[in-house]
């Protein structure tokens, strides 16, 4: 079996490109945010080699599934994208306009480039989300504005009903990391923040690669838990009616 040299390319290109994102988020942020909350950002050089790691696997994954084709490069630039998005929210709490303005309209133009005539699948995922999304942080404000957005442009990439499994994913990462904190012995509280832009990157990438196979997890566990319950059920009550008899 032969080298794939092609994959190993696409590999070390997205890796080179990461290594440069975390430096590109800060000087982004040193525009946006005055620079007292920046100086909890520390180590960038951690979160370069950190960037550098995480998107090789995730290109890794991406060419497993697409191989070298048009929708490769729109999975590469989402990648890309997804990553600024998260550094700036863990850093700050803060997503920056310049990702998911200009995201959403590179992608839109990919999307148009790769298949036009399916667009419309997709601006109905954007629109649906975004008045979802937007409701919820209008109405709990326990959701920002720069989610919300990062959600609507996330929607051009894994399209309609996915972006709901995204959202879905999304919300059970932030439970499961409350949940570590709270075993960890962190305080946690009904007011405290939590940075959801990575939850959301996590949520938009697991579906945008396997929303089929998860949605297909979910139903199997579904369906199986149903039996077990039915067959709990079938079995107590013949016993709870021979006591009570």
């Amino acid at each position: 079996m032969g080298v794939d040299w092609q994959g190993i390319f696409f590999i070390l290109l997205s890796g080179s490109i990461a290594y440069f994102l975390p430096r590109l988020a800060y000087k982004l942020l040193q525009w946006k945010v005055d620079p007292p909350r920046l100086t909890q950002v520390k180590n960038i050089l951690w979160f370069q080699w950190l960037s550098v790691f995480m998107v090789s696997v995730a290109t890794y994954f991406v060419y497993i599934s697409f191989g070298q084709s048009k929708e490769l490069w729109l999975a590469l630039l989402f990648i890309w994208l997804l990553l600024l998005a998260s550094l700036t929210d863990i850093w700050v709490g803060l997503i920056l306009n310049w990702f998911t303005y200009s995201g959403f309209v590179f992608l839109l133009l990919f999307r148009l480039w790769i298949d036009g005539a399916s667009l419309g699948t997709y601006l109905w995922a954007c629109l649906f989300i975004g008045t979802l999304s937007g409701l919820i942080s209008w109405f709990t404000k326990g959701l920002g504005y720069g989610d919300v957005k990062l959600l609507i442009m996330g929607a051009l990439v894994v399209g309609w009903p996915n972006i709901l499994l995204a959202f879905w994913c999304a919300t059970l990462s932030a439970c499961l990391c409350v949940f570590g904190r709270w075993i960890c012995g962190y305080s946690i509280q009904s007011k405290t923040a939590i940075r959801f832009g990575p939850h959301i990157s996590l949520g938009l990438f697991l579906t945008y690669l396997w929303g089929e196979a998860i949605l297909k997890l979910y139903f199997d566990l579904l369906d199986y838990s149903n039996k077990v319950t039915l067959f709990i059920f079938t079995s107590l009550v013949p016993m709870v009616v021979n006591v009570v008899v």
